[in-house]
């Protein structure tokens, strides 16, 4: 595996923002689910108050003991939601998490919990959804399908939606149950219920059936990049990772519609085997767009071999700034392998004059400002129909003042 989990617990503590955000985002990624990991989260948080946001967004994603809890607790009574959007973050960041701890750890941390009535009321809403999530499996896989045929023809509803992936985290507790049914269902033929289909694609990716890849690979094809199930078939492959997987990829990568997200299955897969088909893919791509998700796909499995092309091809201007900054995601993986970058102020400025260039010559960029540039017309012609009415209110006022002492004068004359 090239990420090690102990290098990224230390770069959490980085002063670069940058490197921050991908240390979290790679310990989401590739060790959803551990634990021992909240503690370095919570130091960063203490250590850079004021950019924490996408630490304190994924403190959800892993297990807390109970001096972790602890510690969640100190943070949260320490957070004024009111005083920044920071602080607002945090404080509503921090009692979410508590719906997706396990609760048995929530259980025994009951007590301490309780003493803020915030966490308390998150407590309960974890206890009822609890109640649900621990049904019998067969209950649960009816429910969920009862739930998808009620909005066949229409978009889920809010409530619908909560519940459904409510039920998917129950399901979790029940792969060899409910396995051999998602493979069933995802390799039929006829068409199947969207909502449904959607369900199932993600439960074969976090439960990791292997046997589903074929058929997530056919979906993806199949749907359009619009639909949330292309989406979810894209994580759910990148979860299920294997060789197999990257092999399917390279027997496919001739299809250049499908590069992109072929890319984006190959992030969630930190091993040499497949670092060494992107690099392959990146040194023979000539199509600027597939070469930025190639290079963003090296950089978050932090490849130091192929980030030396991601510079030359930063340097080189062969890549779409509007898809990716790959400047901010490359120099974290240079700092990850104690490597320096030459110049880094040099290229930044070359970077900041690429990307304002590049949007100048995007069609919608020249709308927008055209718009920009009315609406600011517009801004000023107001500010200045409001200062000229508020001068002459202003104008009145003093008017009818001096009025009204005219007539208070002439009533003392009386």
């Amino acid at each position: 595996m090239l990420v090690n989990i102990k290098r990224l617990l230390e770069l959490l503590q980085h002063e670069n923002p940058n490197v921050r955000n991908q240390s979290i985002k790679a310990l989401k990624t590739f060790y959803e689910g551990s634990s021992g990991i909240i503690s370095h989260i919570i130091r960063a948080i203490d250590k850079y108050p004021g950019d924490s946001l996408s630490l304190v967004a994924r403190i959800s994603s892993f297990i807390p003991n109970d001096d972790e809890i602890a510690e969640l607790i100190r943070l949260f009574n320490e957070t004024d939601p009111d005083r920044d959007d920071q602080s607002m973050n945090r404080f509503f960041h921090i009692q979410q998490s508590l719906l997706h701890f396990p609760i048995q750890i929530l259980i025994s941390n009951e007590k301490i919990i309780r003493f803020n009535k915030d966490l308390s009321h998150s407590l309960d809403i974890a206890l009822h959804k609890e109640k649900l999530k621990s049904q019998d499996p067969d209950y649960l896989w009816d429910t969920l399908k009862e739930i998808s045929d009620r909005f066949k023809e229409k978009s889920l509803d809010q409530d619908a939606s909560q519940n459904g992936w409510l039920i998917t985290k129950g399901l979790l507790r029940h792969k060899e149950k409910i396995k051999h049914k998602i493979v069933m269902y995802l390799s039929q033929e006829t068409e199947i219920n969207y909502h449904f289909e959607e369900f199932l694609v993600s439960l074969a990716g976090d439960l990791k059936i292997e046997e589903c890849a074929p058929f997530l690979f056919k979906l993806l094809k199949e749907t359009d990049f619009m639909h949330s199930v292309h989406d979810r078939c894209i994580q759910s492959l990148g979860k299920i990772g294997g060789r197999n997987v990257v092999n399917t990829i390279e027997e496919d990568w001739h299809i250049k519609k499908l590069r992109a997200d072929y890319s984006s299955i190959l992030r969630f897969i930190p091993f040499d085997y497949s670092e060494e088909l992107l690099i392959r893919c990146l040194y023979q791509e000539k199509d600027e767009e597939i070469k930025t998700f190639l290079c963003d796909a090296l950089c978050d499995i932090f490849s130091l071999k192929g980030a030396e092309k991601v510079l030359n091809i930063i340097k080189n201007k062969e890549y779409n700034p509007q898809i990716s900054h790959l400047l901010d995601y490359v120099v974290p993986v240079f700092i990850y392998h104690g490597e320096e970058v030459n110049d880094i102020e040099g290229i930044q400025q070359e970077q900041d004059e690429y990307i304002k260039s590049h949007w100048k010559n995007d069609p919608l960029y020249r709308v927008s400002k055209r718009l920009r540039n009315t609406f600011d017309i517009f801004q000023n012609n107001y500010e200045k129909a409001k200062a000229k009415k508020k001068k002459e209110q202003r104008k009145q006022k003093k008017k009818k003042i001096i009025k009204m002492k005219k007539k208070m004068k002439k009533k003392k004359k009386k």
